[in-house]
């Protein structure tokens, strides 16, 4: 790609002083030139005061004089396809001349080939997280039967204020709101709610188990993971990568988890509402770019923002996700390793046992 890159300047037909214009052209020898990134250019140029205008057809090189100047880049990538993006000015507008030679050579300097890792949570880990839903709920009624007063336990208040009841139950986030509880009646119970972070979630549980000793807890096998494999899965990804873009609506609880979320594994995270939101020195030197698609993204951001990044040098896009399943123990079967394992656990406490007996020493009770 390197070497076929291209940046050059021709006559054209723009007749517009203090507007100017974007899109795909006509290289008087390569052909027509796509230009996936065009919105980037856009909104560079909108960032800079111009109006900016993207005419329905591409715009025609040409070697001679005209009234409008064309800025242009371009490479050849491997499949033969000309990439890039242009600019068109009036000739007797200087400024607007600038700021496109800004915007080409701002993002041109961007090409590369680059990896676009995909976090986006599974389809079936949403349903799982359904029925467990469904579980949770059925497990706090049941406790409620028995009359226990049931507190639900989240991980997801850090940002979102202080918790609100549901249903009537108490709801506790952290360690704060577990010592801010105060006395409570003996028969007490507490229900994991669906959606929180798993690890997160069991750390308060524990908080709750030292503060009420008799406290009852929901069995782990109805623990809804959808949450925590969001997590690891936006983890992994952004460890692998040298920046983020997160892809949702802003101050939405969904996109301050994922921002959270990579900021814990090292690594610098942007919001992305729309692909002309993508700032040039977010992708400045990253060979390798994550993206977390959260449930507030709307259906065509994601192809959208791959578009665009396209546009700036070939790309290999991967998914990546992180999903956890839970079992029933009696389904593994005989001969397993686990069960190997158990039996050589107790094979060898036999053996330590005929030693200690051989040489007749105490054994501790």
């Amino acid at each position: 790609m390197n070497r076929s890159v291209q940046r050059r300047e021709f006559g054209t037909r723009w007749t517009m002083r203090g507007t100017v214009g974007v899109g795909c052209f006509l290289h008087p020898t390569r052909g027509l030139v796509r230009s996936p990134a065009t919105p980037l250019i856009a909104a560079t140029l909108r960032d800079l005061g111009y109006p900016v205008q993207q005419p329905g057809r591409p715009f025609v090189a040409r070697t001679g004089s005209a009234e409008g100047i064309l800025l242009t880049a371009s490479y050849v990538d491997r499949t033969g396809q000309v990439i890039g993006f242009a600019v068109a000015a009036h000739q007797a507008d200087r400024d607007a001349i600038s700021a496109a030679r800004y915007a080409i050579t701002t993002w041109s300097a961007l090409w590369r080939t680059r990896r676009i890792v995909l976090a986006i949570g599974s389809d079936a880990t949403h349903a799982q997280g359904c029925l467990h839903g469904a579980l949770s709920r059925a497990e706090a009624r049941y406790f409620e039967d028995q009359d226990e007063e049931v507190i639900l336990v989240d991980s997801r208040a850090a940002s979102t204020g202080p918790p609100t009841p549901v249903a009537g139950r108490t709801v506790v986030t952290s360690a704060e709101d577990v010592a801010g509880l105060g006395d409570r009646p003996t028969r007490l119970a507490y229900v994991i709610q669906p959606g929180a972070v798993i690890e997160e979630a069991v750390r308060i549980a524990e908080l709750l188990r030292d503060r009420y000793p008799g406290i009852r807890g929901a069995h782990p096998h109805g623990y809804c993971y959808a949450a925590s494999d969001w997590k690891e899965t936006i983890r992994t990804v952004a460890s692998t990568c040298d920046t983020m873009l997160v892809l949702g609506s802003p101050d939405t609880m969904d996109v301050r988890d994922a921002l959270r979320f990579a900021a814990e594994a090292g690594v610098s995270a942007e919001l992305v509402a729309g692909p002309e939101r993508i700032r040039p020195d977010w992708l400045d030197g990253a060979e390798s770019i994550g993206l977390a698609v959260t449930d507030t993204a709307p259906p065509d951001l994601l192809p959208n923002v791959i578009g665009v990044l396209t546009g700036l040098g070939p790309a290999s896009v991967v998914r990546r996700r992180m999903m956890s399943e839970t079992v029933d123990p009696a389904t593994f079967p005989a001969g397993t390793t686990a069960e190997r394992s158990a039996t050589a656990c107790a094979d060898s406490g036999s053996a330590a046992q005929q030693f200690l007996d051989s040489r007749q020493l105490p054994v501790r009770q």
